[in-house]
């Protein structure tokens, strides 16, 4: 293989994939542990135009990563196998984009066509709005499994065919024009705990609760904000829901005044600093501390607390700058990321202070923990990352220990992998030593091939336990979750 060829191996995680297959059993090489039974799901974009413009080589209609039709993936794992399934998610957009080649309902990024302002805030009514293009999470609503965007509309799947069934409708007077993709479910209640953005001349942040096997949203409180910034996840502890509101902000009256896409309409004002906002779920009370330095996050890690300090982890840039590095016209020129690393902002609530620390030099983004260690105290993440040519995409998953810093890493030439799940082995010590006992599982394109497998690796070590090839390359995705059989 060339070096020019080598270089741009990341390049086909970014085709559109319209093939569609169903349980279809996958050579597994190497041994899947025997106590590894259940199923992963994926979800991330799966195509970016219609067929017969992608095979001529137009441009795409869908321009940016975050804008691609959503497709699901199921990989049914045990120690007799590996089976794979994936289907694109039945939205209002796949049917336009695949039909007409036209984008009728906004994206991230997207054309916004007439009326941007009309077509965003039709996502706020649920009662009238057509299914969103949900390609980011996936999360159990009211018990039912469920594909996540920023638009405030879960949209039920059936686990295991991958049919789409439709909005899950919440059943209170909550209404909202954006949320965070990223719902966390809050140790020992269950329940989910998420934040929807309501745009207006003041707009507000309103955090709520939903108990399991319910609809029905809780308001824990409401935080108005003159500037909403740009907050793809947010951070959550025992008793603190916590915004950190980067200074990559909007003023909402211009989706009025421009024609410009969502994101467009957002700036970055790093003379703002980082502004956190702290919500007391036990009474509502409400704090803001401001950072004088400026970052940017799509993600964050874990948040837990120490007395009266909050400890909130994420991954975080200098700037905002890689949204632009996304766009798929700058992806087919370089791969090269602005290098996202761990960081820690520690909120002392006694003091009323904010300090702010870097942990390590390694790279990490798409950060996932053992779930165990949600809201508490823990010691690894463990993400996708770059090394060596920075001009390579993700190209490697990382391990950091968040106590000290130190990071390895699992690289192989070639190949690109993305979010690393953690599943812990059943049995394993509840104490310290036992938190990294388990797998890793997450899929990797490989370049030289053209095709993507699912690859198990030892959490401890990183190294390599089996793979099993897909029929195809995967488009590169984003979240999703291993359900274990009971």
């Amino acid at each position: 293989m060339s070096s020019i060829e080598q270089k741009n191996t990341y390049l086909s995680g970014f085709d559109s994939l319209y093939s569609e297959v169903t349980d279809q059993p996958l050579e597994v090489i190497g041994a899947i542990p025997s106590w590894l039974s259940g199923v992963l799901l994926r979800n991330g974009p799966g195509a970016y135009d219609r067929p017969d413009r992608a095979a001529a080589g137009e441009p795409p209609v869908l321009k940016h990563w975050f804008d691609g039709l959503s497709m699901l993936h199921r990989f049914e794992v045990s120690d007799s196998g590996v089976r794979y399934s994936n289907r694109l998610l039945d939205s209002d957009n796949k049917r336009s984009v695949l039909a007409t080649g036209k984008l009728e309902y906004r994206e991230f990024a997207g054309d916004p066509c007439q009326s941007l302002f009309r077509k965003f805030f039709a996502f706020s009514g649920p009662k009238t709005a057509p299914v969103p293009n949900a390609s980011v999470n996936i999360a159990v609503v009211d018990g039912r499994t469920a594909a996540l965007t920023e638009t405030p509309m879960p949209v039920e799947f059936d686990p295991t065919t991958l049919e789409t069934v439709g909005v899950i409708q919440p059943d209170d007077d909550l209404t909202g024009n954006v949320t965070t993709a990223h719902p966390h479910v809050r140790t020992g209640s269950g329940e989910l705990v998420n934040s929807l953005l309501t745009f207006s001349r003041t707009s507000a942040y309103k955090i709520y609760r939903l108990p399991p096997q319910s609809t029905t949203r809780i308001l824990a409180g409401t935080i108005s904000t003159d500037m909403p910034s740009y907050m793809h996840s947010f951070a959550l502890t025992e008793n603190y829901a916590v915004l950190v509101e980067f200074p990559l902000v909007v003023n909402p009256l211009l989706f009025l005044l421009r024609r410009r896409t969502f994101i467009e309409n957002y700036s970055w004002q790093p003379e703002r600093g980082t502004l956190i906002r702290v919500l007391d779920l036990r009474t509502g009370e409400q704090r803001a501390l401001r950072l004088d330095q400026p970052l940017f996050s799509f993600h964050h890690v874990n948040a837990f607390e120490e007395g009266p300090v909050l400890h909130l982890d994420l991954s975080g840039y200098e700037d905002a700058s890689v949204v632009e590095t996304l766009y798929l016209s700058r992806l087919q020129e370089s791969g090269a990321l602005p290098p996202p690393t761990l960081r820690r902002i520690d909120v002392d609530l006694d003091a009323g202070t904010v300090t702010h620390q870097r942990i390590g030099d390694a790279t990490i983004e798409l950060p996932r923990i053992d779930s165990a260690r949600s809201q508490l105290s823990y010691r690894y993440t463990y993400g996708a990352s770059t090394v060596g040519d920075p001009s390579d995409f993700l190209n490697a998953i990382v391990k950091i220990d968040v106590t000290t810093g130190e990071a390895i890493h699992w690289h192989q030439p070639g190949c690109h992998p993305g979010e690393p799940v953690f599943v812990a082995r059943p049995g394993r010590s509840t104490g310290p030593d036992g938190e990294d006992d388990g797998v890793l599982l997450t899929v990797v394109l490989d370049g030289s091939t053209g095709v993507s497998f699912l690859c198990v690796l030892d959490a401890r070590s990183l190294t390599e336990i089996a793979r099993a090839a897909a029929p195809h390359a995967i488009p590169f995705g984003f979240h999703g979750g291993f359900v274990a059989d009971r």
